[in-house]
């Protein structure tokens, strides 16, 4: 049951989680998310991933959705009924997956394991890495890469 005390534990968590990954740490705001989310270097951070992923949305009349997932694993999706809808929320929409992103830990099991990589036609391969919980593919025009996958196992 969600009261008053656990959701300023949540936000406790996760400005903590924010802290710990990026550098500088922002002002630890232990029950104000919004505070921690405008700090600098949250902001900038979140800014490489909207930048990255805003094109890719920009133009396109007939979306009306997005889905996010972190490390493989589904962690929203919202879905409108119309684009102009969705356009209105589009930017929340990035910059909350952008904070989810930022906070949980990245694939590490993942270096540590070893790539194989299968010819697929002339230049083109498909590069693959495996741990005990991920699986890792990776479609690729000589060494540039084309498409990546991240799926739970």
């Amino acid at each position: 049951m969600w009261n008053q005390l656990s959701v300023w534990a949540a936000v406790s968590g996760i400005t903590k989680a924010l802290a710990q990954k990026l550098a500088p740490a922002p002002a630890a705001h232990s029950s104000s998310l919004i505070l921690a989310q405008i700090s600098g270097p949250v902001e900038q951070a979140v800014s490489a991933y909207t930048k990255a992923l805003t094109p890719a949305l920009l133009g396109k009349q007939d979306v009306v959705g997005l889905a996010f997932a972190v490390n493989g694993v589904l962690k929203s999706a919202d879905i409108y009924v119309s684009a102009a809808l969705f356009v209105s929320m589009r930017d929340k929409l990035l910059k909350a997956g952008a904070v989810e992103a930022i906070r949980l830990p990245f694939l590490q099991s993942l270096g540590q394991s070893p790539e194989t990589v299968a010819t697929v036609g002339g230049n083109f391969n498909v590069a693959r890495r495996q741990s005990a919980t991920t699986s890792w593919l990776e479609s690729r025009d000589g060494t540039n890469f084309l498409h990546r996958s991240l799926l739970k196992r």
